[in-house]
């Protein structure tokens, strides 16, 4: 089919070559548009793996939330500050946990490897952008120490 409208394209008339070059551009941004889409699909086959999601996803929402709230991180005026702070230290340990695994063989430099599947629905979920908030406002609070030093 495709070579029938290339075909055309080299025909003498320009309604018929126009209308042949936007059959093929529709087709073809319509299969790259699918492609795009297909990379960003992650299957979910299992219970386990519908739970584990389920709970990753609250945990990085979470995060985001208490990230997005960053005069809450830079000034402590509060117990409930340090509850935040508190709470953001103990998902990130979490998390930290989450993507490593035990091995059971002897490897240089450690007994843990990396649980690639969970690392992948990490990723899907958006945690780089989560983490780069989340340094960023840790970045911002040890220049604030910084400068309180300085007074």
């Amino acid at each position: 089919l495709e070579h029938i409208f290339i075909d055309l394209c080299y025909y003498d008339y320009p309604d018929l070559v126009q209308n042949a070059l936007q059959v093929l551009m529709v087709h073809h941004s319509t299969r790259q548009i699918l492609l795009n889409n297909i990379r960003q699909v992650q299957l979910l086959t299992t219970k386990g793996q519908e739970a584990l999601h389920e709970r990753l996803y609250r945990k990085l929402k979470l995060l985001e939330e208490h990230a997005e709230k960053s005069e809450l991180w830079i000034e402590f005026e509060d117990p409930k500050d340090f509850e935040i702070c508190e709470e953001v230290e103990q998902i990130l340990a979490e998390l930290t946990d989450e993507i490593k695994t035990d091995t059971e063989t002897l490897e240089w430099g450690g007994d843990e490897a990396a649980n690639t599947d969970i690392q992948n629905v990490l990723r899907n979920l958006g945690a780089f952008e989560v983490a780069a908030t989340v340094l960023e406002l840790a970045g911002e609070l040890d220049d604030d120490d910084d400068d309180d030093d300085d007074d």
